[in-house]
């Protein structure tokens, strides 16, 4: 499900178009409707859409504006030229669409996605339009409204839909996952070559569902049928696996049209939030519910509401759930959805009032009510205020308050039969309204002054003023410095975008050995239901940011995997903590993180594969470096954290690495190293390190820290990816030396035997000499340096950095790319080598870096891939 609420986006279209509407030139042309759903004005001047993910700028719009909740219908009729506007003044497109699915997109004035139907929308039917629901979930609608809010409900009714999910079983095995479909309709339905997908594949057999019936989809049908054998209606056997966090699941029919789709999640309205368990005399707050792997199914609760709101869905009260059989949580009458909740302004004025509107979805529309509950942060008691309906929406202002301001507020809703729901909804397990969504009034914010394009983006971290001394505190305190106690917060993004917020977010501090250094660094969770730009997790550090954004972009650089990096200002409860010197330089560094949407976003062909963070134990152990810890995985686990699957509980892709790394034959080295390791990619990532003069703990230094593993599933060979760059061309708190070891590495024994062997070891040399030659070349490092820092780095730190390097990059060619050299081991008489006997020995150096064997006359001499030292023969009488 898409989360749009600041941008305009796609609302609805119709790839073929009969007799729906009619143009101004009197055709039915294809169209494309978009909305805006902010509170200001947009002009669409510059921005795009296109049917081509490669041509992100196919059709550029005009200058033309959108009011605040206004549509514009443009129509995609394959004109020839781009300006063309028809008779009645609509705009044309210089694309049609394709009924039978294709890639749509809506980009800004960069060609960057603002919202996209990727890879492709779904098959169309004639005069069936397509687009977001009230949810923001794909869907076809029954009635199209080109120019007005979408009709509620599909084309194609879920007669057949999605009731039941089993996504994250007790036992942690992929087998034991399931789904369940009802049938509704008065008839039976045949879903012969109806397909499933999202996590999982599958093609749907022979197999009819009766009215009023369940059928079950399971991972497994045996697995299935040993753990559930009553139940009979069964089909499966499907590829892939449902995630454990957030999946969207589709349901079409032999025509590929789609029928059901469901986004789940295990948080934000899927779930709840409670205290969590003691972490260093903190508890914070935690997403939970018996859903996510404690032995419930997710069920739907009223079949008489959407399917694809999280409110309608609760963890089923039978342990393993009720597949095949009425939920143990259904109910035909329910307590109002509170959907759509929304704030105006994102960022009040102390002059300000602020609207907050929320849409309820029940049963019945009569005898709905709704009410706001507010106070101030630090307030015993909240306020109440009514709120009401106009077109579908309840809404109400809560007053204007004074600069700095922090608000919290929270939705009820009830019903004719007076059955009540809260959003967000009560904390557990006190039952209280303890985690709400959050503003902040600030009166130095400019909506007319946004960042530039180009610009650093804003961010904006609110929390009640408890829980923002509770996390400065933890950031400060020796003993609590490593608790990851989370709170609860706001998210607001600020940039040429425009303004975004993400409420209840979880906030904690990070960094280990860092932890306690000012500012603080921040490590911030979405909800899974509401990503943001496609992440769930995003990274603020503070400590030596410009080695961080220089190291993390020069990597990429380098053409090597590593971490998306950004600087950005950043105001927690509208205060800049960072300083303009160092540490920080006045910016944080946005840091992706390493969990299931960086292998989306580094390997989208290969995605689900194993993904491992290395870390020391809690005995700060560094033993992730690749030393053989035998065949039990649990030796492993403290060290090599997963970030995806980690539900598996398997290490046997690691086990089988360091096996073949430190026990194989000399003679079979190289072959069998090659199959479970990109050994030219490792190089890259070994002589990248040494280059940049990193002091940081890693593998590439010599310690089992700070680093990723990456084993893709088409592609099953390692790669490795750095992680914390904070001391750099000689940066950060431990300043390295131009002159320092390019093999430090090699300290660990398993790395000394990789790193020198002979095949291996002039390829190392090959990739220092080129990577010099080519992204550390001073042609290419200084004006990228000087692009990347020089926003808000002081030009002396730049310069001491393009120094380093200068004095760096001699050292290492001085070492990779020293001349041929020859000598003889015997007596010189009258300047001529002479000797009587009747061996001799001639010897000498090689470069490193393009030398793989020397000879001598055609004669092979003892050559050392690791030194450069030749030699051929050996000396009698000679001087040695």
């Amino acid at each position: 499900r898409q989360v749009l609420s600041s941008t305009p986006w796609i609302n609805e279209f119709m790839a073929s178009n009969s007799s729906t509407l009619v143009d101004g030139d009197g055709a039915s042309s294809d169209w494309i409707e978009i909305y805006n759903p902010t509170a200001t004005a947009i002009d669409l001047g510059g921005w795009h859409l296109t049917d081509s993910a490669s041509n992100p700028t196919k059709w550029t719009f005009p200058t033309v504006s959108l009011n605040a909740g206004e549509y514009l219908v443009v129509f995609a009729s394959n004109q020839a030229t781009p300006d063309y506007v028809d008779g009645g003044g609509n705009l044309h497109t210089t694309f049609a669409l394709s009924a039978g699915g294709e890639y749509l997109a809506l980009t800004d004035s960069t060609g960057a996605v603002v919202q996209e139907f990727a890879p492709e929308f779904p098959a169309q039917s004639t005069d069936v339009s397509y687009g977001l629901d009230a949810a923001q979930a794909e869907t076809y609608f029954s009635v199209a409204t080109p120019g007005a809010a979408n009709a509620f409900g599909s084309a194609y009714a879920r007669g057949v839909s999605f009731t039941e999910i089993m996504y994250h079983p007790s036992t942690e095995l992929d087998a034991d996952e399931y789904l369940e479909l009802y049938n509704s309709e008065a008839a039976a339905i045949n879903l012969t070559g109806w397909t499933l997908s999202g996590g999982v594949n599958l093609t749907l057999p022979a197999v009819t569902i009766n009215p009023g019936e369940y059928l079950v989809i399971a991972a497994d049908t045996a697995a299935f049928a040993a753990k559930y054998p009553t139940v009979s209606h069964v089909t499966g056997g499907w590829t892939g696996a449902l995630s454990n966090s957030a999946e969207t699941i589709r349901l079409s029919d032999d025509l590929g049209r789609q029928v059901d789709v469901v986004s789940y999640a295990d948080e934000g309205d899927w779930s709840f939030r409670e205290l969590g368990p003691l972490d260093r005399n903190h508890r914070g707050w935690v997403w939970n519910d018996a859903h996510d792997g404690g032995g419930s199914s997710l069920e739907l609760v009223n079949l008489n509401l959407p399917n694809d709101e999280g409110q309608n869905w609760r963890a089923s009260s039978v342990v393993d759930g009720t597949p095949g059989a009425a939920n143990s949580q259904a109910a035909t009458d329910s307590a109002p959805l509170i959907v759509d909740v929304q704030q105006t302004p994102i960022i009040p004025h102390s002059t300000d009032s602020v609207v907050v509107s929320a849409r309820l979805i029940d049963e019945s529309a009569s005898g709905l009510a709704a009410t706001l509950h507010w106070r101030v942060d630090g307030a015993a008691s909240f306020t109440t205020v009514p709120m009401t309906e106009t077109d579908g929406r309840f809404t109400a202002s809560l007053p204007a308050q004074a600069n700095g301001t922090v608000v919290e507020y929270y939705v009820s809703a009830s019903d004719a039969g007076s059955l009540t729901r809260t959003y967000p909804s009560a904390t557990q397990p006190s039952g209280q309204q303890l985690t709400n969504l959050l503003y902040q009034v600030d009166n130095s914010f400019d909506p007319q002054n946004l960042p530039a394009a180009g610009d650093m983006p804003i961010y904006r971290l609110i929390m009640t003023e408890a829980e923002r001394a509770e996390i400065a505190q933890i950031g400060s305190s020796s003993s609590d410095r490593l608790s990851s106690a989370k709170m609860n917060g706001t998210f607001i993004s600020v940039s040429d975008q425009g303004v975004e917020a993400r409420y209840q977010v979880s906030i904690r501090n990070r960094g280990v050995s860092s932890s306690t250094r000012k500012p603080n660094s921040y490590h911030i969770d979405v909800p899974q239901d509401q990503l943001w730009h496609g992440v769930h997790s995003l990274n603020l550090n503070t400590q030596f940011t410009n080695s961080q954004l220089a190291g993390l972009s020069l990597f990429k650089a380098a053409g090597l995997i590593a971490e998306d990096a950004q600087p950005i200002r950043a105001l927690v409860n509208g205060v800049d903590l960072t300083q303009p010197t160092s540490p920080s330089y006045g910016v944080y560094i946005q840091l992706e993180a390493s969990d299931h949407y960086f292998a989306e976003n580094h390997f989208p062909e290969d995605s689900n594969g194993n993904l491992y963070r290395v870390l020391p134990d809690a005995s700060d152990r560094r033993w992730g470096d690749l030393r053989d810890l035998g065949s039990d995985p649990a030796a492993y686990a403290p060290f090599y954290e997963k970030r995806t699957n980690a539900s598996e509980g398997d290490y046997s892709d690691v086990i089988e690495l360091v096996d073949v790394l430190n026990n194989t034959p000399d003679e079979l080295y190289y072959d069998r190293v090659s199959q479970v390791v990109d050994i030219d990619q490792w190089l890259g990532y070994f002589a990248t390190i040494a280059i940049m003069g990193s002091e940081e703990t890693m593998l590439a230094t010599g310690s089992g820290d700070d680093y990723m593993l990456y084993r893709g599933v088409d592609d099953p060979r390692f790669l490795l990816i750095p992680h914390d760059f904070d001391t750099l061309f000689g940066q950060g708190d431990t300043a390295g030396s131009p002159t320092g070891s390019i093999y430090r590495a090699t300290s660990i024994a398993t790395l000394d035997r990789f790193l020198n062997h002979p095949e291996i070891a002039p390829a190392y040399h090959a990739k220092l000499k080129s990577l010099l030659e080519t992204t550390f070349s001073q042609a290419q490092f200084d004006p990228m340096i000087d692009e990347l820092l020089g926003g808000f780095t002081p030009t002396n730190v730049i310069d001491s950095m393009k120094t380093f390097l200068n004095e760096r990059r001699d050292y290492i060619l001085g070492l990779v790319d020293a001349p041929l050299t020859a000598s003889a081991v015997v007596p010189t008489l009258g300047g001529v080598f002479h000797t009587e006997e009747p061996l001799a020995a001639v010897r000498g150096t090689a470069p490193l870096a393009e030398t793989t064997a020397v000879t001598v006359n055609g004669l092979a001499a003892n050559y050392e891939a690791s030194t450069g030292q030749w030699q051929l023969g050996e000396a009698i009488g000679g001087v040695q």
